[in-house]
């Protein structure tokens, strides 16, 4: 029988996905209910830094993957010029996803802590949408690793500080994690990170080098 997974938009299917599952997208309340009704499986979702972790002592959860944001600039030759640090950009149009969102109040408590609240211009759950925008020279953003995990960035890329992550979470119902079909499908999830992490490594290395900035 196949597992039923369900994931967020923004986990990428070709970063967790390398065994015969069913999938499915969903908001993540929606697929976390749905996981205790035994609408899922199993649940890949994501927690920000600075985020709780445990939801329900109904579900057993597990870090899958520390993916690591980035501040993303657009291309070397366009504005903002000047830019290493998120407090570079009090000024700038941003684009982050809805308000109410875990990732919006991730990524505007990062703004707060640089200095400003951010002039968010443009709104999307989609990181491509994000990508889009930024390399179109239109915004700035917060972008995942695992959005490089099936292509080399155009955009300039920053570091963040040490809460510049989110944790890729695997959730089964309370009891089941020793199913050995949970137990094959979370050893083939694993495996699939430790792949797209060796993937986005070579991606972020092949990146176009701009000058000093």
């Amino acid at each position: 029988m196949p597992v039923t997974l369900g994931t967020t938009a923004s986990v990428p299917s070709s970063a967790v996905v390398s065994a015969t599952v069913e999938l499915a997208h969903a908001d993540p309340d929606v697929a976390l209910s749905g996981l205790q009704v035994r609408e899922f499986d199993l649940v890949v979702d994501e927690v920000f830094a600075g985020q709780p972790l445990v939801r329900s002592t109904a579900v057993e959860q597990a870090v899958l993957h520390r993916d690591p944001l980035r501040l993303a600039l657009p291309p070397a030759g366009a504005d903002p010029t000047g830019v290493e640090r998120v407090s570079d950009l009090a000024g700038a149009d941003w684009v982050m996803e809805p308000a109410g969102s875990a990732a919006r109040e991730w990524s505007e408590r990062i703004c707060h802590a640089a200095g400003f609240g951010p002039n968010v211009r443009f709104e999307s759950p989609d990181m491509l949408v994000h990508e889009r925008l930024v390399r179109g020279g239109h915004a700035v953003a917060f972008l995942p690793d695992l959005f490089w995990v099936d292509t080399v960035p155009t955009v300039r890329l920053r570091e963040l500080p040490e809460d510049g992550y989110r944790d890729i979470i695997c959730s089964v119902r309370a009891g089941t994690s020793d199913n050995p079909s949970m137990k094959a499908t979370s050893k083939a999830l694993h495996a699939a990170c430790a792949v797209a992490e060796n993937t986005i490594t070579a991606n972020l290395a092949a990146q176009p080098r701009s000058g000093p900035t």
